[in-house]
């Protein structure tokens, strides 16, 4: 075209509107750089002034055309490598048969490298509002795939991100991306201040890749970096790909856990707590719950990370404590996500329980996520826990997954 004249602003415009024409199709544009007019390449006679101004027109529209092909952020394909060669051209720009097959294999390399997924590992602290989404999406994906629970703890996450104003060193999050979306996922949580917990997933598309076997590995690395001694792996009873995973890892079998669901409107008031008192815990609490959930746990109470009441209480999670006569004999954690409320870190001390303490407890609960708006209650027991179970069961919860925990110790 350059050598017939045809304008330079008239060559960029058909270019443009191939470009489109491709991508309304959905077809990728890739655009070839002409290659340059090698004056030096012809025999010294026909060396003018004519074709040297042809190959300085020639090359202002190569890089007038890297520059278009930038900035619409299109690949490019550079002809002119590894053609100057006599064995590759007839004359000063056009290839001969040898030529061709070399642009042709050179277009090949390029589209293949194209069509490769772009994949990469990130670690951060906390997710930004991006990959939030994205995860989010990734989780509906495996639930509605695999039918299984997850218990990924991200609107709580969410909510500690929001109060951190710089890069923190400790790694939670954990994301193999493809072409920048989340197909695999796994995040540490620690919100009792007691077990750090793993939960993650692996896109229905992208498994047996090995993509949740490298997010474990960066998991084990951060756990190995941390003060914390045993770290939770959790997984639905019956997810045979989660369950599979876990049993070949030195993960040990702990527990399981029942996730239950409060049948709403079938049973009918919640406002008997057993002669118990409430009030909301403050940061002067702290140790008072750290001791109780050093009972509960049965740990040290040195291993127990001490609870800020007031912190939690900014992430959405506030907590509780239940007294009997002014003595505080135990506690309960409330934590609301838009219209679901979910009742954690229930409570009481060992010498008041079978005297119907917990059920004042538990109901005490209920009838502040139903006053908070609550349209869905969610509580979590051991399975084997009989008593807790059964309480629950009497109070309106049904049984809706199960989840088991592994644990790992350093």
């Amino acid at each position: 075209d350059m050598i017939l004249d045809v304008p330079l602003v008239t060559i960029k415009s058909n270019i443009k509107a191939m470009t489109r024409y491709a991508r309304y199709h959905g077809i990728e544009a890739i655009i070839g750089i002409p290659m340059a007019y090698h004056v030096e390449m012809l025999p010294e006679s026909e060396q003018t002034l004519f074709e040297q101004s042809v190959a300085l027109r020639i090359e202002h529209m190569r890089n007038e055309i890297r520059a278009y092909a930038a900035n619409d952020g299109l690949p490019m394909i550079e002809f002119d490598e590894g053609l100057l060669m006599e064995d590759f051209l007839s004359d000063g720009c056009h290839p001969n048969e040898s030529g061709h097959h070399k642009m042709m294999l050179s277009a090949k390399k390029t589209v293949e490298m194209l069509m490769k997924p772009m994949a990469e590992l990130v670690a951060c602290s906390f997710l930004d509002a991006d990959d939030f989404t994205r995860v989010r999406a990734l989780e509906a994906i495996c639930r509605a795939y695999d039918g299984v629970a997850l218990k990924l703890e991200l609107e709580y996450k969410a909510s500690v991100a929001k109060e951190a104003h710089t890069a923190q060193e400790a790694k939670n999050e954990f994301m193999y991306k493809v072409n920048g979306e989340v197909v695999g996922y796994a995040g540490i949580c620690g919100f009792d201040g007691v077990n750090l917990e793993v939960n993650g997933m692996v896109h229905p598309d992208y498994r047996r890749q090995g993509i949740f076997t490298k997010l474990t590995a960066m998991v084990m690395t951060e756990f190995e970096s941390r003060h914390e001694k045993q770290m939770l792996l959790l997984c639905d009873d019956l997810s045979r790909p989660g369950q599979s995973f876990v049993h070949n890892t030195k993960a040990l079998y702990k527990h399981s856990e029942y996730e239950m669901y409060l049948a709403m409107g079938e049973n009918g008031t919640y406002d008997d707590y057993e002669g118990l008192s409430f009030r909301k815990a403050t940061n002067e609490d702290a140790e008072i719950i750290a001791a109780q959930n050093a009972i509960y746990f049965g740990l040290p109470v040195e291993e127990v990370v001490m609870p800020m009441p007031e912190t939690e209480e900014k992430r959405g999670m506030t907590m509780y404590l239940a007294s009997l006569d002014q003595k505080v004999i135990g506690k309960v954690n409330l934590q609301l996500n838009d219209d679901e409320a979910a009742i954690y870190g229930l409570g009481v001390l060992p010498d008041y329980r079978g005297k119907g303490y917990g059920r004042g407890i538990l109901k005490f609960a209920v009838s502040k996520a139903l006053s908070l708006g609550a349209e869905s209650v969610m509580l979590q027991v051991e399975s084997e826990n009989e008593k807790a179970l059964n309480l629950y069961t009497k109070t309106g919860f049904k049984v809706t997954s199960k989840m088991d925990y592994y644990e790992l110790r350093k």
